[in-house]
């Protein structure tokens, strides 16, 4: 089996300073914010592109307030596997951030799509997600990012603190077998616990 595709916690810092980045003209600042919520959908909550796609403002605002828990639908998750997934603190900051920069309360409801191209007659397309997602991989880190990496990073850093159900259900995965390709060790894996054993440096008593 293939290992899946993930960037290093050093090439996440670098991608999200990238995105927000505060230089450029007003409309590219705005277009940076709502580019790190995104990108911050997936690395820290795993949504992929298509559903980020298709979130409505109510799937993660009350009342303009970001939510605690953003709502996957069935109806846009992949194989109807909705779920709710907590949202992080840098997360709902970026969420914040962007309802200000993004969301004039006074002309969108709850059931209006949550992300817009360059004004809200138009919902972002999956397509126009996986360019920026491109393209800032190839600015920021030099490398071939899309953004299915984002979701495989998501999963692989849950997988290294919490136990497999969890990572399933976060994950939502309908089956297991998909969630037991983030449990290969790596290098990484392998040093670490080499370098947790204790060494015995006495014989033991008794």
């Amino acid at each position: 089996m293939n290992p899946i595709k993930t960037i290093t916690a050093a090439q996440i810092c670098t991608l999200l300073r990238h995105l927000d980045a505060h230089t450029g003209t007003s409309h590219q600042r705005r277009l940076g914010i709502r580019n790190l919520a995104i990108a911050l959908l997936m690395l820290d909550a795993g949504l992929r592109e298509n559903e980020v796609s298709r979130l409505l403002v109510a799937d993660l605002y009350w009342q303009g307030i970001p939510r605690e828990t953003i709502e996957i639908r069935p109806e846009i998750a992949k194989y109807h596997v909705g779920g709710q997934i907590p949202t992080s603190i840098p997360l709902r900051a970026a969420l914040t951030e962007y309802a200000i920069a993004w969301m004039p309360t006074n002309t969108l409801a709850a059931y209006d799509w949550a992300f817009w191209a360059h004004n809200i007659a138009y919902r972002l397309s999956t397509r126009q997600i996986r360019r920026m997602i491109h393209n800032a991989g190839t600015i920021a880190l030099g490398i071939e990012l899309n953004a299915h990496m984002l979701r495989h990073t998501f999963g692989d850093r849950l997988r290294r603190c919490t136990d497999i159900r969890t990572v399933q259900t976060l994950m939502r995965h309908r089956d297991i077998r998909s969630t037991m390709v983030y449990t290969h060790p790596d290098q990484a894996d392998r040093s670490a616990a080499i370098a947790s054993m204790s060494t015995p440096t006495e014989e033991p008593t008794g």
